[in-house]
């Protein structure tokens, strides 16, 4: 990867192509599920003498993976070199796949190459918010002692808890905050209650594994002040690595970590002011290939960057996965009003989440900070109502607290609607929202 930071664009464009071949050779001689689908088509790895000609290979969707994973996995690689591993499902279609070890290694190369270029160096402390640490109501962190992490739970961020994240990271006195953004946004929020200044222990601050949005990167800011915030584009299954560039605003597709494709919703399609649909190949993973897989994340097209090949360069914004957006009464999808997010819109709601299991109807559950009057909630519907446009309705709920995922996430969505068959009439509109 230092190497490659000279390279021509040629050069990358050769040593892709080079890897596209082997690894769509390796899958239809090794994953059943690859031959019948490149047979069919009528298609191998000979086919492929330009990085245009990936089209030509049929994408694969969660579900297709999903129930057939036997034929996706590599019948050629021993199963003790194959860790079983799964997303959260906050796409709503959760899956189940295979990695191989060395693909692993790879991935933590990539992401230790994108924290060096924020400052990071080798073995400092780290302070891990996310899902892997569940703790109990009386032991919120641990410490491990070999990796010199300090993992701090997701599930307990409260204020009556406050306390005991501020006594662990006083103790402890990590540099860097590796977390999910809600988590963040939601340990920021506390400690700058509190009144302490541990937040400004940390040197960079990384956020990972959710959307990112602008009032969570701008309360972390405030939060952490000595803190370089870095932030990327990336999931479970590997097939696309984007870091946030903070000089140019967008999202850098890291070209020799995957292909990344963005291709309209529906054949025949054509470019337009909406959105077209993530298409991401990876490399390196050889237990269940990624293949021209479809994320199911939504990027503006006037918000993309193309290389000369036609491959995606860079994005600017990622308007979520279909599975969180909303949906009116007439099934015209929208992504959540975001853009109200940072603004004083909400200075008076600690924590807060739309639900809906209705077309047109969306539930905002919230937590109430003090000072918080029925008419400044008036306001927030009133804010939505006209950021979302006609057929929707807003409802509000007070909650104590709002519920996290297994993986211990806070959803900024919980949609529990289909989406698949109404994405024609939400593509026009998306735009305008953003």
């Amino acid at each position: 990867m230092n190497r490659a930071n000279a390279w021509p664009p040629s050069t990358v464009e050769q040593w892709q192509l080079r890897r596209l071949r082997e690894i769509v050779s390796y899958a239809y001689k090794n994953v059943p599920g690859y031959f019948r689908l490149y047979r069919d088509a009528g298609i191998d790895a000979n086919c492929l003498r330009s990085l245009q000609d990936i089209r030509l290979l049929p994408a694969v969707t969660k579900e297709l993976l999903r129930d057939n994973l036997d034929d996706f996995t590599s019948r050629a690689m021993p199963k003790w070199l194959m860790r079983y591993a799964t997303t959260s499902g906050s796409t709503g279609i959760p899956l189940g796949f295979y990695c191989d070890l060395r693909s692993r290694a790879i991935e933590s190369a990539f992401m230790h190459h994108f924290w060096r270029s924020a400052g990071w160096r080798k073995n400092p402390v780290m302070a891990v918010l996310r899902g892997g640490f569940t703790g109990t109501n009386s032991t919120c962190y641990s410490f491990d002692r070999v990796w010199k992490e300090l993992h701090l739970s997701s599930y307990y961020l409260s204020e009556s808890k406050c306390r005991d994240y501020v006594e662990a990271l006083a103790h402890y006195r990590p540099s860097v905050l590796q977390s999910y953004p809600s988590a963040a946004f939601e340990l920021a929020r506390l400690l700058m209650q509190a009144d302490t200044d541990v937040g400004r222990m940390f040197d960079i601050v990384l956020l990972g594994s959710e959307n990112v949005y602008p009032y969570q990167v701008e309360t972390v800011r405030v939060a952490f002040p000595n803190a370089r915030v870095l932030w990327w584009y990336g999931h479970s299954e590997r097939a696309i690595f984007a870091p946030w560039n903070i000089e140019d605003h967008c999202y850098d597709v890291a070209q020799l970590y995957g292909v990344a494709e963005l291709l309209a919703t529906h054949p025949g399609e054509q470019k337009s002011p909406a959105a077209g649909e993530l298409i991401g190949t990876s490399l390196w993973n050889r237990a269940t290939p990624f293949i021209r897989y479809k994320t199911n994340d939504l990027v503006p097209w006037e918000d993309a960057a193309f290389l000369d090949t036609g491959i995606l360069k860079s994005f600017h914004s990622v308007i979520g996965r279909r599975h969180n957006q909303l949906m009116s009464v007439e099934g015209r999808l929208a992504p959540v009003p975001t853009t109200s997010l940072h603004d004083d819109t909400l200075k008076k709601v600690k924590q807060f989440q739309f639900f809906q299991d209705t077309p047109g109807l969306v539930w905002f559950s919230y937590v109430a900070s003090s000072g918080l009057e029925p008419e400044d909630i008036k306001t927030i519907m009133d804010v939505f109502t006209r950021k979302m446009g006609e057929g929707f309705e807003f409802r509000a709920r007070a909650v104590e607290a709002l519920p996290r995922t297994k993986s211990g996430k806070s959803l900024v969505v919980d949609q529990r609607l289909s989406t698949r068959n109404t994405e024609e009439s939400g593509r026009a509109d998306a735009a305008s929202i953003l």
